[in-house]
């Protein structure tokens, strides 16, 4: 007992870590507090507008095209706190940090894997979790619903008590509402789900039956709702109007020329791309012009046209390699350092005729600048992370006696990640850092219980 409590203290520590995050942001400030960056802004102002209309130049059009969970999680917190609130808005989100990493620990617990300073140490040096908890964005309000979803699946398959199926089930309409990005349970997380209700629980077949209608009702709940947000605003059965938007982001992301980067936007290719969806809007009448429904059916149009007859197929695939391996192997200084306005010598500008000659000038000046150290070593550690995540993967879902609980995780992990792509940005992979951590420590785990294994073996062989 003695022995576990440094490690039960620790692992209660780390769950406050977000509010010491959110004291350190509220004493020093950063880019999106005291004030709110843009994109954080729109948010803002859709909570505002429903308190007040005339506090905001924002109309009702630009209102309805967000998913309203994040926008009515502020509204709450002015309501209750005071109009603009954002120091309360931004203690309220660290709250909500601190309750995902508390069921990231239990669900750790539930696989046997919390016990242990791998855990402890995947938690405490997540930079990026405790940052994007100070964000005013919905990317950590979504993991924070994605968390409560894998706690109350976690609760369900090892418990088998319906009464957490049932939250399960509730959670998925907060997550169809939060971000639009789990559209795609619907053919992965939610048909896996009701294959384990079916082969893995001893209940009545009739059970089964309602349970499995329960949970794709809750997934077509969030759908309607704000289906029918847009078409009381357009008359038109829409989901979401920015999907065309997002296709235009992610061809211009498969575009590799001299001037954009592997992974990166092509931003002549934008241009082109803009100047042809201006072309197709000015030949339309002019009452539906400024449609957004309408606006985004001509982007979806014409980013497959670019798709198609633009993209080389040979582009597609270094692209998507490049746009991932940004998105998770960026470290989080990497934003936390641009949030507080703190400089970062970046590899793009060190100088070097090639890639090896400016990685070792990048290596060598690091040891001069203290922030590029620090970065630097976070680099090595996620590199590090990603390996054991990736063998945790292979072990959880091939060898694991918990491997349904595994793809499981999987799953939701390809679910997530799915509809990011082109978005090379560490802000991206915020909504699955739970489920990183999960594999990390899984993966941590099994190699030093294979080289225990493989030591002890030796030893016998040797006597």
């Amino acid at each position: 007992m003695k022995q576990k409590f440094p490690i039960n203290f620790l692992l209660n520590c780390s769950v406050f870590f977000p509010v010491f995050f959110a004291i350190f942001v509220f004493i020093t400030g950063n880019v999106n507090y005291p004030q709110a960056t843009i994109e954080s802004y729109k948010y803002i102002e859709i909570a505002k507008y429903w308190i007040d209309k005339n506090s905001t130049s924002l109309g009702y059009e630009s209102i309805v095209q967000r998913l309203p969970l994040y926008p009515g999680f502020i509204y709450i917190i002015f309501k209750i706190f005071g109009f603009n609130n954002l120091v309360a808005l931004i203690f309220a989100q660290a709250i909500l940090g601190s309750l995902t990493i508390f069921m990231t620990i239990k669900i750790l617990e539930f696989l046997k894997l919390s016990k242990n300073l791998i855990a402890i140490s995947l938690i405490i040096f997540n930079f990026h979790i405790f940052y994007r908890f100070s964000v005013f964005l919905p990317n950590a309000f979504f993991l924070f619903f994605l968390t409560t979803f894998i706690f109350f699946f976690s609760k369900f398959f090892f418990e088998k008590k319906i009464r957490y199926f049932l939250l399960l089930s509730a959670v998925v309409s907060l997550l169809i509402l939060t971000r639009p990005i789990f559209q795609l349970s619907i053919l992965t997380v939610i048909p896996f789900i009701i294959f384990i209700i079916f082969r893995k629980t001893n209940i009545k077949y009739t059970v089964k039956i309602s349970l499995s209608v329960l949970l794709i009702s809750s997934y077509f709940l969030g759908l309607f709702i704000q289906t029918f947000r847009n078409y009381n605003e357009y008359g038109k059965l829409s989901y979401t109007i920015q999907t065309g938007n997002h296709l235009l982001n992610v061809v211009t992301a498969l575009s590799i020329t001299e001037k954009s980067a592997c992974g990166d936007m092509d931003p002549e290719m934008m241009v082109n791309m803009e100047r042809e969806v201006a072309n197709k809007r000015s030949k339309l009448n002019a009452g539906i012009r400024n449609d957004p429904v309408v606006l985004n059916k001509i982007n979806i149009y014409v980013a497959k046209d670019f798709l198609f007859n633009e993209i080389e197929i040979g582009e597609i695939i270094p692209s998507l390699f490049c746009g991932y391996f940004k998105t998770f192997f960026h470290p989080s200084p990497s934003a936390i350092y641009q949030a507080f306005g703190l400089s970062l010598d970046g590899f793009s500008i060190t100088k070097g005729n090639n890639f090896f000659e400016k990685s070792k000038n990048f290596f060598i000046n690091s040891f001069k600048n203290l922030y590029n150290l620090f970065w630097l070593l976070c680099f090595f550690f996620l590199c590090l992370m990603r390996f054991f995540q990736l063998y945790g993967v292979i072990n959880g879902l091939f060898f694991s006696k918990n491997k349904l609980f595994y793809w499981f995780l999987f799953l939701t992990f390809l679910t997530v990640i799915a509809p990011i792509i082109g978005m090379s940005s560490l802000r991206f992979r915020t909504e699955v850092e739970t489920i990183l951590i999960i594999f990390g420590v899984l993966g941590i785990k099994s190699l030093l219980e294979k080289f225990k294994f493989l030591t002890f073996k030796k030893i016998k062989l040797n006597q």
